[in-house]
């Protein structure tokens, strides 16, 4: 359900010109069916899977704050969220 729905995530992305655009492609995409919101849905993601950084490259940011500061990253040698 997350691969799918962070594929056409991406592809809306490319779309959307703005964050309101955005709002807009997604709400459209969730209306529309084309999200996955139940684990009874049927629909699975056969494209690439993402690679897990390794080495140096083992930890991603997952949070800005408003002055584009890095708040929280994700470990993948350890599988923690820390900041």
């Amino acid at each position: 359900m997350d691969l799918w729905n962070n594929a056409v995530g991406r592809k809306l992305g490319l779309k959307a010109s703005n964050n309101q655009d955005l709002l807009e492609l997604v709400k459209k995409a969730l209306t529309e069916g084309e999200l996955i919101i139940s684990l009874d849905d049927p629909r699975k993601f056969t494209g690439p899977l993402p690679t897990i950084p390794s080495g140096h490259n083992s930890v991603i940011v997952l949070k800005e704050d408003g002055r584009g500061v890095n708040e929280y990253f994700y470990d993948f040698a350890t599988s923690r969220v820390i900041t």
